[in-house]
């Protein structure tokens, strides 16, 4: 009987820690997200804020984060996404709008250069006020 009573309340706090809150390391990180289109909305102090429409693998991959290399006048972007590991989802091409916003030191023309799938860039010209 007091063995049983030790188990049992065990066995119930293991299921419920395991069942609590995301641990890290239950996302697949970096998986690619093409862009479409962008807008500018905002322009100014040498901050460019962007609308940025993407591509994703699945409706259920979320955005994860931006890499931005600069060499010399032209500016390489690419985004990425997350997905919760054993997720199932439908295979199936979904668009994302996300915000984002780029800053530059140097007020000047600069080449930007947004990641396409298939290995092509979206470029475009804007100049940093």
């Amino acid at each position: 009987m007091i063995m049983r009573n030790i188990i049992f309340p065990g066995i119930l706090i293991f299921t419920l820690v395991s069942c609590s809150a995301l641990e890290p390391g239950e996302y697949i990180y970096n998986l690619w997200a093409s862009v479409n289109k962008i807008e500018v909305t905002h322009n100014r102090n040498g901050r460019l804020y962007l609308d940025v429409y993407l591509t994703i693998p699945t409706p259920c991959h979320q955005y994860h984060r931006r890499d931005m290399k600069i060499s010399g006048d032209t500016v390489y972007v690419r985004y990425y996404t997350k997905i919760k590991k054993e997720t199932v989802c439908i295979q199936v091409l979904s668009d994302k709008k996300i915000t984002d916003s780029i800053e530059l030191e140097r007020r000047k023309n600069y080449l930007f250069k947004f990641w396409q799938l298939g290995g092509s860039y979206l470029d475009t010209l804007i100049y940093i006020n």
